[in-house]
C-alpha cells in the first residue's frame, strides 16, 4: 500500500462502570473519577477560562449506595479507554504517521450517546491518543468538539422509541419457544440466583441481564452477594452471550438496528475519499448494544461476540494509488469480512456487502406490526427530511 492508512473510523463500547441496577444492598460505591466543566459564556476565548465546576454525586442521596451515579464510568473505565488511546497513538502516529504528532482538532470527529459513561470514555480515549504534552502548543487551550444527540435522535444505541419494530422483534424472540426452552434448561441456575437475591422471579430480569450488576461489583473489588460465587458468575456471563446472540444475531434485528450507523460510516468514507472533509479519525462512542449488532451488520462475524467493556471496532481505509481498501479490526485483531477474499477488502466490494439495507425505507419499516408496540414516534423529524444523509459530517 502506498498510503498505509487514509482514514480510520472507530466504534467503541464504554469502559467499566458502576452498576445500573442495585439488586442487593451490600455494595457501597466510591467514585474518584471527576468531571469538570467551564462556565457557559458565549464566544469566550478558551484561554480566558479560569473557573471550573466539579460535578459531584451527593453521598447517601443516590440510587446506588455511596457517591456514584448509576452507570457512571469509573476510574477503571477511564484507564481502559486511555490505554486504548495509547495503543491507537502507537499504531496511527508512531508507526505509520497517519495522524500528526501534535493534536490538530480539525482531523478529529467524535460522536457519543448523551450518557456520562460514553462521553467520558471518548474523552479518555482522546487523552491517550493525544496526551497533554501533545497539545497544539498554542496559548489557547485545545477544544475538541464532542458531538452528541438526545436519546430520541440517537442512532448509536438501541432506540425503541424511534424504531418500535426493534422492541417488537425483541419481544418475539423472548416469547419464542427457543427462548422458553433455553430458560427451562437453566432453571437450576435461576433458582440459585433467586435464592441469593431473596426473590421468586429474578425481579423481572433475565439471567444474562442480571450478570452485569454482579460483574461490576467483582471488577471493582466490592465482592459478590452471598450465594453468588465465581462459577455462578461465569455461567451468568455465558447466559449474557447466549441472549445477545439470540437477539442481536437475528438478521431482522441487526440490519434494522445498525442501518443508520452503517450508512453514516459509508457516507464519511465516501466524503473522505473524495477529499470533501478534512477529518481523518472518527470516533463513535457507544454501548455493547452498539458494537454487537454492528459487527453482525458489517459481516465481520457470523455469530455475535459479546463486547466486553472498552471493546472497539476499527474500520480503516487504506489507499493504493486510485484504489481504496477496507480493513476491519476488533480489539486489535484483524477480521475478514464475509464475502471478501482478503483482510484488505476492495472498498466497493465491501460497501456492496455491508449495504444490505435501504435506509430510505427505514422509518417505514421501523413501525411495529402489532399496534401494542406502536410506541412514541419520532415526530420531530420532518417528513421527507433526509436525516440519514449525515448533514453534520459525523
Amino acid at each position: 500500500m502506498q498510503n498505509p492508512n487514509d482514514k480510520s473510523i472507530s466504534t467503541t463500547r464504554h469502559g467499566d462502570r458502576t452498576a445500573i441496577y442495585r439488586l442487593t444492598k451490600q455494595a457501597v460505591w466510591n467514585c474518584t473519577s471527576e468531571t469538570y466543566t467551564a462556565p457557559a459564556i458565549n464566544n469566550q476565548d478558551p484561554k480566558y477560562i479560569t473557573r471550573l465546576y466539579r460535578k459531584q454525586y451527593i453521598n447517601r442521596r443516590e440510587y446506588l449506595y455511596g457517591n456514584c451515579g448509576k452507570g457512571q464510568l469509573t476510574t477503571i473505565g477511564v484507564e481502559e479507554h486511555r490505554s486504548l488511546g495509547i495503543d491507537l497513538r502507537e499504531a496511527y502516529i508512531v508507526q505509520n504517521k497517519f495522524l500528526p504528532e501534535k493534536l490538530n482538532t480539525s482531523l478529529i470527529s467524535i460522536l457519543s450517546t448523551d450518557v456520562h459513561r460514553t462521553i467520558k470514555s471518548a474523552e479518555s480515549l482522546q487523552l491517550g491518543l493525544y496526551p497533554l504534552e501533545a497539545s497544539n502548543g498554542n496559548e489557547i487551550k485545545d477544544v475538541i468538539d464532542l458531538g452528541t444527540t438526545d436519546r430520541l435522535s440517537s442512532f448509536i444505541a438501541i432506540n425503541w422509541d424511534r424504531c418500535p419494530r426493534l422492541a417488537e422483534i425483541t419481544n418475539e424472540i423472548k416469547t419464542s419457544e427457543m427462548w422458553k426452552e433455553h430458560e427451562k434448561s437453566r432453571q437450576s441456575l435461576t433458582d440459585k440466583v433467586n435464592k441469593a437475591l431473596g426473590v421468586d422471579d429474578l425481579m423481572g430480569f433475565s439471567l444474562g441481564h442480571i450478570s452485569d450488576t454482579f460483574w461490576c461489583r467483582k471488577m471493582h473489588d466490592l465482592g459478590l452477594p452471598e450465594g453468588i460465587d465465581d462459577d455462578i458468575l461465569t455461567q451468568l456471563r455465558e447466559e449474557r452471550s447466549w441472549e445477545y446472540n439470540a437477539q442481536y444475531g437475528n438478521e431482522s434485528y441487526y440490519t434494522l438496528d445498525s442501518a443508520l450507523l452503517v450508512n453514516h460510516f459509508i457516507s464519511n468514507i465516501d466524503k473522505a475519499l473524495n477529499n470533501e472533509i478534512e477529518t481523518k479519525f472518527f470516533h463513535f462512542s457507544g454501548h455493547d448494544s452498539t458494537v454487537a449488532p454492528f459487527m453482525m451488520a458489517i459481516r465481520a462475524v457470523k455469530k455475535v461476540i459479546y463486547p466486553q467493556y472498552a471493546s472497539n471496532v476499527r474500520i480503516e481505509t487504506w489507499v493504493d494509488g486510485e484504489d481504496a481498501f477496507i480493513r476491519v479490526l476488533y480489539n486489535g485483531e484483524v477480521f475478514l469480512t464475509e464475502g471478501c477474499a482478503d483482510v484488505f477488502c476492495d472498498y466497493e466490494t465491501w460497501k456492496r456487502l455491508v449495504t444490505t439495507y435501504d435506509v430510505k425505507n427505514w422509518e417505514k419499516d421501523c413501525q411495529a406490526k402489532n399496534p401494542d408496540f406502536a410506541k412514541q414516534t419520532f415526530s420531530r423529524i420532518k417528513e421527507g427530511q433526509n436525516y440519514w444523509e449525515n448533514p453534520n459530517g459525523f
